[in-house]
């Protein structure tokens, strides 16, 4: 009847969004209401083959929904967690490559640092090759000074990673 159907789907709805527990609550406060208010299938007192039917199959796809709206649940907590997971090793694996590219970066350095410093014996184009390794890497510019005899400081280098700011720098 009208009646059974608008129970059966109010607790269809209830199932759907609160779950199974939820649900086979309101199959069974539906049940009280039906029974009280004698509406079909409680339309007379006695239980009759059909009205056993009728309930055993209202609870069954009360539960079927209930279960069906828990197992979604369930399901859309894991894609998250999946999805959380996933987020967290990306940014673990980019720390890695980060670490990886700046250790490659200091590798080179030092092998550059290591030609410049053997490039020739004399001190002062060892300096420059030193200060022009060192510019891109680590400064803007460098200015190396040499304390003379007399105590006084000369300049005796000055690289920026600009050209132009440097020429007119000497």
């Amino acid at each position: 009847s009208g009646t059974f159907l608008l129970f059966f789907g109010a607790v269809a709805l209830i199932a759907a969004y609160s779950g199974l527990r939820i649900g086979l609550a309101g199959v069974v406060a539906a049940l009280v209401l039906l029974r009280a208010f004698a509406f079909p299938p409680f339309d007379s007192f006695a239980l009759t083959a059909d009205a056993i039917a009728r309930v055993g199959i209202f609870v069954m796809v009360i539960s079927l929904i209930g279960w069906l709206s828990e197992a979604r649940r369930a399901s859309h907590h894991q894609r998250e967690e999946l999805l959380a997971r996933e987020q967290l090793a990306r940014n673990q694996l980019a720390t890695v490559l980060e670490r990886e590219r700046m250790v490659q970066q200091r590798t080179g350095l030092l092998a550059e640092l290591g030609m410049a410093m053997n490039s020739s014996l004399d001190y002062l184009t060892t300096l420059q090759q030193f200060a022009h390794t060192v510019v891109p890497f680590l400064a803007d510019f460098c200015i190396v000074y040499i304390e003379q005899p007399s105590g006084a400081l000369e300049r005796v280098v000055m690289v920026h990673h600009d050209p132009e700011i440097e020429a007119l720098l000497s």
